[in-house]
C-alpha cells in the first residue's frame, strides 16, 4: 500500500511540476493549468485544483507530419488534494460514465455514496450507494 501510495504521489508531483497556467490564477482564483497529458481548467486554492472540468489530451499525427491537439473530458466536478471528490466522469467517446461521490480508500480512488452508473450507449446501468467501491445497494437496469 505505502508502494502504491508513494508511486501516486510521485506522478503527481512529475506531472504539477511540468504543468504550467496558461491562462488566469492557477495559485488562488479561476485558471487553466495544462501539462502534456491533461488540462484543468476551473478554481484554484493555494495551488489545489478544487473544482471545475478535467480534460485528457491526445495528440494525433496528421500524414503531413503536423500533429493536431484534442481535449476529451474526462471529468467535471470537485478536487480534493487533487483527487476527484464529486461530480460526473465521462469516457472517451465524451459519453457520461458516472455520477456521484468517490473516496481515497487504501490508496485507490473508489467510488463512495448515492451515484448513477451508466452503459457506453448512455442509458442509466445502477442507481443507488456505493461504499468504498462497492455496491452496498440500489437498483440495476437493463
Amino acid at each position: 500500500m505505502k508502494k502504491t501510495i508513494l508511486t501516486s504521489i510521485l506522478i503527481f508531483s512529475f506531472f504539477y511540476i511540468h504543468s504550467q497556467c496558461i491562462d488566469g490564477d492557477c495559485n488562488n482564483g479561476k485558471g487553466v493549468l495544462e501539462n502534456s497529458m491533461y488540462n484543468y481548467q476551473g478554481l484554484f486554492k493555494n495551488g489545489n485544483f478544487i473544482e471545475g472540468k478535467k480534460s485528457k489530451v491526445v495528440f494525433t499525427k496528421l500524414a503531413n507530419g503536423n500533429y493536431s491537439r484534442k481535449e476529451i473530458l474526462i471529468f467535471d466536478g470537485l478536487f480534493e488534494n487533487g483527487n476527484i471528490k464529486k461530480g460526473i466522469s465521462y469516457n472517451e467517446s465524451g459519453v457520461k460514465e458516472y455520477d456521484g461521490s468517490w473516496v481515497l480508500s487504501d490508496g485507490y480512488l473508489r467510488r463512495d455514496g448515492q451515484c448513477k452508473l451508466y452503459y457506453p450507449n448512455g442509458n442509466m446501468q445502477f442507481e443507488g450507494l456505493f461504499e468504498k467501491g462497492n455496491i452496498k445497494k440500489g437498483k440495476l437496469y437493463n
